[in-house]
Order: C-alpha cells, then sequence, then structure tokens
C-alpha cells in the first residue's frame, strides 16, 4: 500500500505541474484518446515502435488528466463521462490494435487471450461503478485492488517498446497483463460479495 500511495503522489505532483499550463483539463482528456487512434493505425501497418511511443503518450495523459481536474476544482459531470469514455476507447485501441500483429502469446491463442483482456477489463469497468451506485463502495477513493489500469495495461506499453527486440516479450508481457486483470477483478468482487451477501440477508 506504500507504493500505491507513492504512485497516487507522483502523480498529483504531476498534476500539479500541467495544471499551471494553459491547457484546458479536456484537451488533456483528449490527449488519452488521439495517440491511441493514432497508435491503432501504425498497428494495423506493422509500425509497431510508433505505435508503442504513442500508447505510452496516452497512458501518461491518462495519468494526469484527473488529477489536473482535482487540483483546478473543475471536476464536472462532462470531464468524468469524457475521461472514461477516452480511457474506454484508448484501451480498445490498443487491444484492437495488437491483434493485427504476431504477439507470439505463449500457451494461448492469440484472439482469445486478447477476448479476456476485454472481458476482464469491462467486467472490472461494471463491478467498480456499480458498487459506487449502490452504495456497496462507501468512499469513491477507498481502494479495493492492488493495480489500476495503467499499471494493467502499463506492460504492454513496454512489451511493445521491446517488441522489435524480440516479439516475445510483447507475448509474456500479454501474459502479465491477463494475471493482472484476473486479479483485479477477483479482487473488486471479494470486496463486494461480503456486502452484497449482507444485503441479501436483510
Amino acid at each position: 500500500m506504500d507504493l500505491l500511495k507513492g504512485y497516487h503522489k507522483i502523480k498529483e505532483d504531476m498534476g500539479g505541474y500541467f495544471a499551471k499550463l494553459p491547457v484546458t483539463t479536456n484537451t488533456y482528456t483528449l490527449m488519452v484518446l488521439l495517440p491511441a487512434i493514432i497508435a491503432f493505425f501504425a498497428l494495423v501497418f506493422q509500425q509497431i515502435l510508433l505505435a508503442g511511443v504513442l500508447i505510452v503518450v496516452s497512458g501518461f495523459f491518462d495519468i494526469i488528466d484527473g488529477s489536473v481536474a482535482r487540483i483546478r476544482k473543475k471536476e464536472s459531470v462532462f470531464g468524468a463521462w469524457f475521461a472514461d469514455f477516452a480511457d474506454k476507447g484508448s484501451e480498445t485501441c490498443l487491444l484492437f490494435g495488437i491483434s493485427f500483429i504476431n504477439c507470439a502469446i505463449p500457451y494461448l491463442d492469440q484472439n482469445f487471450a486478447i477476448l479476456l483482456l476485454f472481458v476482464f477489463g469491462f467486467m472490472f469497468s461494471y463491478v467498480k461503478p456499480h458498487g459506487y451506485f449502490w452504495r456497496m463502495i462507501r468512499k469513491k477513493n477507498e481502494p479495493i485492488v492492488w493495480f489500476d489500469r495503467n499499471s494493467r495495461l502499463g506492460v504492454i506499453y513496454i512489451g511493445l517498446l521491446a517488441y522489435s527486440i524480440n516479439p516475445s516479450y510483447l507475448g509474456w508481457a500479454i501474459i502479465i497483463s491477463l494475471a493482472i486483470s484476473a486479479v483485479k477483478l477477483a479482487q473488486s468482487i471479494q470486496y463486494l460479495v461480503p456486502r452484497i451477501i449482507g444485503e441479501l440477508r436483510k
């Protein structure tokens, strides 16, 4: 948990720096989505290193956009929706894009592994917001998992950058991302199940 706190502190520090720049919060969020869209086409045309760099740029802005909004005290309903849309849009571009290249994934069929990443990611995106909505997660900032979205996708970013050295690096990165995704979803469900059982017993 100390590592998690340190990570969030770094995010807030970076957000504080970028909040001083004359750039709107929604522009930062847009910079999550646009590089990911370009990266998708780069993957389709087998420009893998370029795609890796663009995805890292997208991930960087994904880290700071929420912090900038909080520091500026400009959080809004539209901003929250747009951030979620950009997150899922960039993730879709990444996962759909890597289906066009040989990922050299060990032990699993490539399409099946990518489908699992989609399923785990979208299941978590359902479980957590509905936990907030139904008040089974009491505080919005209450940590219920060890890993966040960026840690799950970050290993794939590294795999893409290392692809030119050896394609198997991306394959193993996807396997690690699958393991992180499975743990993340299992932790969130484990956190919510006692609360669901408690509600059912009332």
